[in-house]
Parts: structure tokens; sequence; C-alpha cells
């Protein structure tokens, strides 16, 4: 889902606090969501071209499995390897992977 994301956490229900706006052609819709699920894309395209890449998604080549992560250091994305947190790669390299998911879609499978 496209929008803007919005906290109007001075609500009165914390249940609704949190909202992507969203256009459409009869006018706005706020949508509820959970917080910690909302990303940035990123602007980049996986290997194939075809999918779009957040923060928070899940890339692979042959031996790693990396983690898209915002580095507040760098004002730019990388990617960080899941098992080794050390072994990482500038946000560019989002290109040569493919894209498996997001940390979320582990979450629910846990």
């Amino acid at each position: 889902m496209y929008g803007w994301y919005v906290d109007v956490s001075a609500h009165d229900d914390p249940e609704e606090a949190y909202r992507i706006v969203v256009q459409l052609k009869n006018g706005i819709v706020y949508i509820p969501v959970i917080p910690e699920t909302v990303s940035q894309q990123v602007g980049l395209k996986d290997r194939d071209g075809i999918e779009e890449v957040y923060g928070n998604d899940l890339m692979k080549d042959l031996l790693h499995t990396y983690r898209v992560c915002w580095v507040e250091l760098d004002a730019g994305f990388r990617l960080i390897d899941i098992e080794e947190p050390k072994n990482q790669l500038r946000g560019e390299a989002i290109r040569l992977l493919t894209k498996m998911g997001t940390i979320h879609d582990e979450e629910a499978e846990a």
C-alpha cells in the first residue's frame, strides 16, 4: 500500500493512532497500520528489475541473506547480513540481489 504515514497519537484510542493516508479519486482515506510494519521505499528494484525494495526487506545472493536497513551515518540504505552483521554491502548492491520478502514475513511464520 502506498501513502503517507501519519501519527495521530493524541487520538483517544491507541488502536487508531497510526495511519497511512491514501489519496483516492473520491477523496482521502485513513487506513490503520502497525507502525513497526511501515517501511520507506529505497528507490531501487531487485536483480530482475521487478520488485520494489523497502527498508526491512530481505535480499539474497548465493551465500547470504541481507536485511535492508537505513544507516543514519551514511544517510542511506545498507544491506546487513542476517547471520554476520559485520558483513555489509552498500545500498546500490540491491540491484544485484533477489528480494525474498520482509522481516515481517519471517515473524509471521514463527
